[in-house]
C-alpha cells in the first residue's frame, strides 16, 4: 500500500517539474530546437548564408510561441491537460487518509486485543540471534521469542499472545 501511495506521488513530483519547465522555457510542448528561419523547401536564402538571409528573417517575423500555444490549445477536441494531475492529487490524498486510518484502526485493535503489547518476533530453530537482539523464553507456552536487548517497553509472545520478560 505505502508502495503505491510513494509511486504516485513521485509520478504527481515528476509531472509537476515537467510542467514547470515548459510554462518557463515558454515552449508549451512547440518546436523546441527547430531553426527559426526559413524552411529549405521554401525557397530564398537559408538561415546564415550572410546579409541577405538576416533581412529576409527579419522581414517575415516567426510567430512567437504563446501564439503557437493558443491555436493548439483552441482545438476542443484534446482533453483538459490538468485533469489528470487533479485526479492523481485526490486519488494520492484519499489513499494516503485511508491508510491513515487503517493504521489508528489496526493499533486500536491490537491495544485492545493484547494489553497494548508489542508483539515479539518469532525465533526461527536453529537460526542465529540477530546483533540488538536477545531470545526470550515465554513462561505460557514455552516459546522462544527475539525482542531489542534493552527494550523501551514491553513485549507479548508471538505465539500466545502473554507477556514476556
Amino acid at each position: 500500500m505505502f508502495s503505491i501511495i510513494w509511486s504516485i506521488v513521485v509520478c504527481y513530483i515528476v509531472i509537476r517539474i515537467i510542467r514547470q519547465r515548459n510554462t518557463q522555457n515558454g515552449s508549451g510542448g512547440t518546436n523546441q530546437g527547430m531553426p527559426q528561419g526559413r524552411l529549405p523547401g521554401q525557397g530564398g536564402a537559408l538561415p546564415g548564408n550572410g546579409a541577405h538571409s538576416r533581412r529576409v528573417q527579419q522581414s517575415r517575423p516567426m510567430p512567437q510561441p504563446q501564439q503557437i500555444q493558443q491555436s493548439v490549445q483552441s482545438q476542443p477536441d484534446e482533453p483538459e491537460a490538468g485533469s489528470t494531475l487533479e485526479y492523481l492529487e485526490e486519488k494520492a490524498r484519499q489513499d494516503a487518509i485511508e491508510h491513515a486510518r487503517e493504521k489508528r484502526e489496526e493499533a486500536q485493535r491490537l491495544h485492545k486485543n493484547y494489553g497494548g503489547l508489542r508483539v515479539a518476533e518469532r525465533f526461527y530453530e536453529g537460526s542465529a540471534v540477530p546483533n540488538g537482539k536477545r531470545c526470550v523464553v515465554c513462561g505460557y507456552c514455552g516459546a522462544e521469542n527475539l525482542v531489542p536487548m534493552m527494550p523501551r517497553e514491553r513485549y507479548s509472545c508471538y505465539f500466545c499472545r502473554e507477556a514476556v520478560n
